[in-house]
């Protein structure tokens, strides 16, 4: 019953999707149009926390008996989404020095506070456990063993 739903579905919209999209181009060739290609994979993951992609809800809500409306987030992936968030700011804020005019000095000040703010968010990181550090790309992992 379900597969003829979709199969219902899929030959009733599917033209329809195809003829929106005709000709448009997707986020992805913005993102290389703007020469900030390197935000395309944090944009769609911070869409899928933001709209309603069913992993996200399913990673935000899922409790241990079923799904729970509000369940709190765990600080992994909260930190997650905070570091993607001010890494995409960091990243956007640098491409700004190209189409914008700001007093002399302006620009570098507010680029310095933004990537202070960045570093002394990831001191917060969450600690990885003992079986992982091993294969821990970070040079200061590494170089504490």
């Amino acid at each position: 019953m379900l597969e003829a739903r979709l199969a219902e579905c899929l030959t009733r919209y599917q033209p329809l999707h195809e003829e929106f999209r005709k000709g448009k181009p997707s986020q992805a060739d913005h993102f290389i149009a703007a020469g900030l290609p390197e935000l395309i994979g944090p944009y769609t993951m911070l869409c899928s926390f933001t709209h309603s992609d069913l992993t996200a809800l399913a990673l935000r809500h899922q409790g241990e008996r079923g799904m729970i409306l509000r369940a709190p987030v765990d600080y992994d992936v909260l930190f997650l989404v905070l570091s993607l968030a001010t890494y995409s700011l960091l990243h956007a804020a640098r491409a700004l020095e190209a189409v914008v005019y700001l007093p002399e000095g302006s620009y570098d000040l507010h680029i310095a506070r933004l990537e202070a703010l960045q570093d002394e968010l990831m001191v917060l990181r969450p600690e990885l456990p003992e079986a992982d550090q091993a294969n821990e790309s970070r040079p200061e992992a590494a170089s504490a063993q």
